[in-house]
């Protein structure tokens, strides 16, 4: 136990350096609760001990962690070495490079793309401009910043130039050599089948298409895209039985495998994920070896501090995360689940492994997709067997064809009638990934809760709960249900507009005692680009929103509804709101096909929502073919507060405008473009607040100086999507408004995380006392 209260203090340490807030009061939550307690001689040294790992996990982060980011805009040269190569969807190769020279940026790296194909290990001088990841305008998408920072990654480089320096040693020519005849091992399977063994067997993620990488996350097998434990299982496994078979040598079967597992994840560019997986295997086998006193759940642990002593950001990374849960998770939950399945267990351990998985990283998951759905279940129980015997049978054929030559066709047929069986399974489960729960992304509180309720729940079988331990989970669980529920209600009752940040365009949601309304949805013109993918459903997803009672479509501009497309495939939307119908509009069509109810509003309409109303101040100018100035004009009333709605109204339409009364938020026409918000227009307003969504660093320089000016004259205080990304406001007595962007905590969550860990560091006195048990000290055979 007290290895663990180690590494979470050095864990802490680690994150204080990137959210300091949080880690002061999580330890200031500690230093308050030592008088509290009878600490004994040994708890006192814990504490000390705690206290140091505390401080040198801060040092190593402080250190090693590439937190401070700028731009270099112009184009400059760097010299560095390429650490990895990966293939792309384009002709070109994806390259990560540490930097050799200037020296203000040695050691850092960087990722870029280039057209010529040249090796790992080789220096270069490349002239590029290097940009550091983006920060996220809200914290329900993808998160580059964090995401690169659990790479190693500092910046992202354009380059325009490349001069080679240095080749590339000869190791890994002959690593190159080996690969590309791994690869042309896979030369006679089909084109689907081939895709499929070079992205899960050698790493090239790139080479599925994104249809077929959805579809295995919709049925929860995302994990086999990585090289991860199953490959190095399956790879491991079938040396060791081959080897084993032919010498009889167990311990030369154990090493000859684990020399080969090394020298596949050499030729795949070391992954993370391979490696750490690898080294539970290693330590495994020593202290098997060795019969060293250590029990195995302390193999994970330390594999954790040498990862995260070589590099910090590792913390980060969801697959760091996830694949500990879910080693943790297969040691310690089936016995716990055995006793529901018994006296079946035995047939049923690949249900068993599988719920006790999800269970234990059910956070996690819901972090990273906000929904848990049957169908991710019944792909790991149905489906997993079936890719693990492919990808064994792939491995084989891998082994085969690179011995004896690539025109070896043992297995293709059978592996090709296994490919067949598990398409075919997949389309008998997929109707099942209509059945699923949408959750809003848990706070930090609830994570803790969870794990704290299972620690117990895990450490029922060694001991009952003494008094003390059955009071604290109580008094836990009542702060934190009466703080949350109270706060739920209150939110009930609280109407909030968020302003979403999607790119160059629009899109706001209302969420008033249960209702929820969706005012644009975003969009591009630009192909592949889906700002209603990247911003607008997964904060929709985010927010634990599955269906939609209403969403207002301005206009028909792609960047006000082509995210509409995007948030279809996942959310229910009851109806459509409209000022007109375009004819052959692509988006008509797609709510006709799907029999979305659509309306036509008309000027004069009021539409009833709790706590207020919708009012249709305008429908556009009918004789005229700019969709801007056939803009829906809405005026928004919650709680006796007006906010209006312009959708991209530009002057024209703004003369033909009267409102009745004063405004409160003024949703910016036209993403404040000169051609709107003129000061007539405004003076009519009398606007307090007025809020612009637009894009960072857009093409049309939104919003304008001259608008800008107009605003400030008027007296109106400006927010901006492009500034603070998405943030939103709760109406009560009157508007506050809130961002996502790196802040204090708000007093509920601080007073939860202090409770819950005072409360934990009770009851960790009593099962301090000895060692846990949990975890099975390794025996020699």
């Amino acid at each position: 136990m007290e290895l663990w209260i180690y590494l979470g203090f050095w864990l802490l340490g680690i994150y204080t350096n990137y959210s300091s807030m949080l880690s002061i009061y999580l330890l200031g939550a500690f230093i308050l609760s030592i008088p509290i307690f009878p600490w004994e001689v040994k708890g006192t040294r814990v504490i000390g001990i705690s206290l140091c790992i505390f401080i040198l996990g801060y040092g190593v982060g402080y250190f090693r962690l590439p937190l401070e980011y700028r731009s270099i805009d112009s184009p400059t040269d760097i010299e560095g070495r390429i650490i990895s190569k990966s293939e792309t969807k384009s002709d070109r190769l994806k390259y990560k490079i540490k930097i050799y020279k200037p020296k203000s940026l040695k050691g850092k790296k960087y990722i870029t793309y280039l057209e010529e194909d040249i090796l790992p290990g080789t220096v270069i001088l490349n002239r590029t401009t290097l940009h550091p990841p983006e920060e996220s305008p809200h914290p329900y998408g993808f998160q580059e910043r964090t995401y690169y920072l659990g790479e190693d990654i500092s910046f992202q480089g354009k380059s325009f130039e490349v001069s080679v320096l240095e080749t590339s040693p000869r190791y890994r020519k002959w690593s190159e050599i080996i690969y590309k005849r791994l690869q042309n091992s896979l030369e006679y399977f089909p084109e689907e089948e081939k895709s499929l063994f070079s992205s899960m067997l050698l790493g090239n993620r790139y080479a599925l298409d994104s249809q077929k990488i959805e579809n295995l996350y919709q049925f929860g097998l995302g994990h086999i895209l990585a090289i991860s434990g199953l490959h190095l299982g399956i790879l491991t496994g079938v040396f060791y039985g081959i080897i084993s078979f032919i010498t009889k040598n167990k311990r030369w079967s154990e090493h000859f495998s684990l020399g080969i597992s090394f020298l596949y994840l050499f030729l795949v560019g070391f992954p993370i994920s391979g490696m750490r997986v690898w080294l539970i295997l290693f330590l495994s086998m020593i202290l098997k070896r060795n019969r060293l006193p250590w029990k195995i759940l302390y193999i994970p642990g330390f594999i954790m501090f040498l990862q995260t002593l070589w590099y910090p950001g590792v913390i980060f990374s969801f697959s760091f995360w996830l694949s500990y849960g879910a080693y943790f998770a297969i040691l310690l939950m089936p016995k716990y689940l055995e006793s529901i399945f018994y006296p079946y267990h035995q047939l049923a351990k690949v249900v068993i492994v599988t719920i006790g998985v999800h269970i234990f990283i059910l956070p996690l998951l819901l972090t990273m997709e906000s929904r848990i759905g049957i169908l991710q279940l019944l792909g790991n129980i149905v489906l997993l067997p079936f890719y693990t015997l492919f990808i064994t049978c792939g491995f084989l054929h891998m082994i085969i064809a690179f011995c004896l030559g690539t025109g070896v066709r043992i297995f293709i047929f059978g592996i090709h009638s296994l490919y067949r069986i598990i398409i075919y399974l997949e389309s008998i489960l997929s109707p099942f990934g209509k059945i699923s729960i949408t959750f809003p992304k848990p706070h930090l509180s609830f994570i803790f809760l969870y794990f704290f309720l299972l620690f117990f729940i895990l450490r029922r079988e060694k001991e009952e709960f003494t008094p003390k331990m059955r009071y604290s989970i109580m008094a836990y669980v009542l702060v934190f249900a009466s703080i949350w529920s109270h706060q739920i209600w209150k939110d009930y009752l609280t109407p909030k507009v968020d302003f979403i940040y999607v790119g160059q365009g629009d899109s706001t949601l209302i969420r008033t005692k249960g209702l929820d309304l969706l005012f644009d949805t975003g969009g591009s013109h630009m192909e592949g680009y889906r700002p209603g993918k990247k911003y607008t459903l997964p904060y929709l997803q985010g927010k634990g929103i599955q269906s939609l009672d209403g969403v207002f479509l301005s206009h028909f501009d792609a960047d006000h509804v082509d995210g509409l497309f995007d948030i279809m495939e996942k959310i229910e939307v009851k109806k459509v709101f409209v000022s007109h119908i375009p004819k052959e509009h692509p988006l008509i069509q797609y709510l006709s096909q799907n029999n979305i109810p659509i309306k036509k509003l008309k000027k004069g309409d009021r539409i009833e929502i709790p706590f207020g109303e919708i009012n249709v101040i305008s429908t556009g100018l009918e004789h005229t073919n700019e969709e801007n100035d056939r803009s829906l004009v809405l005026d928004l009333v919650l709680k006796d507060f007006h906010l209006l709605f312009p959708g991209d109204a530009e002057e024209p339409l703004e003369k033909e405008l009267v409102i009745p009364h004063s405004i409160d938020i003024y949703h910016v026409s036209h993403h404040g473009s000169k051609t709107s918000s003129t000061p007539s227009f405004l003076n009519q307003l009398s606007a307090k607040v007025g809020v612009i969504s637009c894009g960072k660093n857009n093409e049309y320089g939104h919003p304008h100086k001259e608008v800008l000016e107009r605003l400030h004259n008027a007296g109106i205080s400006i927010l901006r999507t492009d500034i603070m990304g998405s943030f939103y406001g709760k109406i009560d007595e009157e508007i506050n408004f809130y961002d996502y962007r790196p802040k204090r905590y708000h007093n509920k969550d601080l007073l939860i995380l202090a409770i819950s860990y005072i409360l934990f560091l009770w009851t960790m006195k009593k099962s301090m006392e000895d060692e846990d048990d949990l975890g099975r000290t390794v025996k020699k055979e």
